[in-house]
């Protein structure tokens, strides 16, 4: 997809950063996803540029962690890895019901308890001092870019 191969690691670190906007700043999002996309046309990545327009700023939005509550789940790897423990269960050498039933009960119950003890989501939103620095390098190199003045 990328045109430059050496623009493979500031495109990460891109995407990264877009991942990381924290709940609920969807218009930062939304803003720095713009300012992302004119990157990359200048870096003449148009087609990436495209395609992430096209691909994951207009209809996939949600893997973006600031259109997820604090405390909810980015993933579904916990569900995957209980999956695994069951499907174990099923290829170990056939069981008689008698002995199969009570082994799965028994992992269902431990998995049940690990869902109670869930993590809360805080109690408060934090921005480090790193995140907003982050904003504000890409927000003038905005303005710069496109002769504005920052607006006090």
């Amino acid at each position: 997809m990328l045109r430059i191969k050496k623009n493979i690691e500031a495109v990460k670190k891109d995407l990264r950063l877009l991942h990381r906007v924290p709940y609920p700043f969807e218009g930062a999002f939304d803003f720095l996803a713009v300012l992302v996309m004119r990157k990359w046309d200048h870096m003449k990545e148009t087609k990436l540029s495209a395609y992430f327009k096209k691909t994951w700023t207009l209809d996939r939005k949600q893997w973006s962690r600031c259109h997820m509550f604090p405390g909810d789940p980015s993933t579904n790897n916990g569900q995957e890895r209980k999956n695994r423990v069951l499907k174990e269960l099923q290829n170990k050498k056939r069981l008689p019901l008698q002995s199969y039933f009570p082994m799965v009960f028994d992992v269902l119950r431990k998995q049940s308890a690990d869902v109670l003890n869930v993590r809360t989501a805080p109690d408060a939103l934090v921005i480090t001092q790193k995140m907003w620095r982050e904003v504000q390098v890409r927000h003038s190199a905005y303005l710069y870019s496109h002769n504005l003045q920052p607006q006090l």
